[in-house]
């Protein structure tokens, strides 16, 4: 197989004196894709054994099997799990689960990301507003800002400077803690232990009592000037654990001084994402366990009711209201518009409806980053009367595209003071999967297919505002042994889980 591209062959026999013609669709070809775009990017080398018209088919009516529309789902024995993505906000993996989601916080407890000094000088309908659960993970909204005295806006703003919103009481609730000594833990009920956080449970069971794991989460979760966004965790180490590793069941481990440690499954489940989060961080394992990506990452705010697009050009801008009754039209960014849908269509339907392997999606479009494992989709065509102007060159006919696609979620509760539903923490004491307490989503896209001669697509051009940023892979989504740091601190995890076969 050609170590330089990848291709899809197609073989047609034709009546020119005597010669068999082949078309070629090139899934690595810059040209045609673009840089970053290729779909033969996400060919992991672990298939490289095989024929490339064994893993990659860019035709689109194999890949819709002769039908207009199809439904694909992994098997039960490739599904990733549904987690929650460990919230730097809580702390990560240093989080004590079990007591957030039966109290958020024990009696009597009182939390605002705002001094009380200040709210006490703001105007009584500000006040009210601000002292919502949202303003307990959020920086306040400029309208609210507008309206406060100048010298508490002042104050705020030189609060959420040296620390951001996370702070006060919530700083020492879930940022600030230390774990139980061994005199202490053998004064503690079995119940009270059990309620201890992943990292605490497993810093005990290897008999760290300085909790070297739990200190660096902790660090971690605060290393910048404690400013943590409201969406910042390790769902990244989560949506690779979920694919890599079967689902982790609960176990009662004994560590060398006697001590019982019972790990739920979400326990297991929170060092799994840990340890996958820092794999990359170590230059050993790192350039081995690298992924591939197809789509750049966009860094530029996109809210959906300032976006349009004009469909006669296929451009897209974010359109900005002015103060002279004027609208203001950005084009959006290159990356912001990426990843190319033929590419994305080509990997969705081979991955899942073909090989029977999920793959990584980030499913926010623009600079918010949400890394899920998808593992199903359910995609319908329909041939336009008339091709678009702006079509992939060597397009003979367009097709327009709806797909659903479908992921495990994650949920860290963004609002853990009476949250709405959905925004509840993804932990459990058992597995979940196959249970009511599993949890997907999907997202919907619309996409134009360009099609050649030869009904292969090569190209394509996105239609809805929802599309997913970019797409990735691990190449060797493994455990390592023989680790160094916080990889080796890990290492007793590869005896308590079980690894998917590639």
């Amino acid at each position: 197989m050609n170590k330089q591209l990848l291709k899809i062959n197609l073989t047609i026999t034709a009546c020119l004196w005597g010669v068999t013609l082949q078309a070629q669709v090139k899934l690595n070809d810059i040209s045609l894709w673009g840089k970053q775009n290729s779909p033969g990017l996400l060919v992991i080398k672990e298939y490289k054994e095989q024929k490339a018209s064994d893993i990659y088919i860019a035709n689109y009516k194999k890949l819709f099997e002769e039908k207009n529309s199809i439904q694909k789902e992994l098997t039960d024995n490739y599904k990733p799990w549904s987690s929650s993505y460990w919230p730097d906000a809580y702390g990560g993996i240093a989080l004590r689960w079990q007591t957030l989601k039966d109290r958020p916080y024990p009696v009597g407890f009182e939390y605002t990301a705002i001094p009380l000094r200040l709210l006490n000088q703001m105007p009584e309908n500000v006040r009210a507003e601000l002292s919502k659960p949202y303003y307990r993970t959020h920086e306040i909204d400029d309208e609210w800002m507008e309206q406060l005295p100048k010298k508490v806006k002042s104050e705020i703003e030189q609060i959420y400077e040296n620390s951001g919103p996370y702070q006060f009481d919530h700083y020492k609730r879930f940022l600030k803690f230390k774990g139980p000594s061994k005199k202490q833990l053998r004064n503690m009920s079995q119940k009270e232990i059990d309620l201890l956080s992943p990292a605490e449970k497993f810093d005990i069971y290897t008999g760290s009592y300085r909790y070297p794991l739990t200190k660096k989460v902790l660090r971690q979760a605060t290393s910048d000037g404690k400013k943590v966004k409201y969406w910042t965790g390790i769902c990244n180490g989560w949506t690779n654990a979920a694919m890599a590793v079967y689902e982790p069941k609960a176990k009662r481990l004994i560590n060398s001084d006697g001590i019982v440690v019972n790990f739920a499954s979400s326990d297991f489940k929170g060092l799994l994402s840990y340890y996958y989060s820092q794999v990359k961080k170590q230059k050993r394992f790192a350039k081995k366990h690298d992924g591939k990506q197809v789509g750049l990452r966009c860094k530029q705010t996109i809210a959906e009711d300032e976006w349009m697009r004009n469909d006669e050009t296929g451009k897209e801008y974010i359109v900005k209201s002015s103060g002279n009754n004027q609208d203001q039209k950005i084009l959006v960014k290159p990356e912001c518009r990426d990843v190319n849908p033929g590419s994305f269509h080509i990997i969705l339907a081979n991955q899942i409806g073909r090989l029977n392997r999920g793959f990584a999606a980030e499913v926010v479009r623009d600079s918010e980053v949400w890394n899920q494992p998808v593992f199903g989709y359910d995609s319908s065509y329909e041939v336009l009367d008339k091709m678009k102007s702006y079509r992939t060159q060597g397009a003979v006919k367009q097709l327009k595209v709806t797909t659903k696609m479908y992921y495990a979620d994650d949920g860290g509760m963004e609002y853990w003071t009476n949250p709405t539903e959905g925004e509840e923490f993804y932990a459990w004491l058992k597995h979940t999967t196959g249970t009511e307490n599993y949890k997907q989503d999907h997202r919907e896209y619309q996409y134009y297919l360009d099609i050649n001669q030869f009904d292969e697509i090569i190209g394509g051009h996105w239609i809805s505002y929802e599309r997913p940023d970019f797409v990735w892979i691990k190449k060797n989504p493994v455990m390592f042994g023989n680790a160094r740091g916080t990889l080796k601190t890990l290492e007793p995890l590869v005896k308590l889980v079980k690894q998917r076969k590639l």
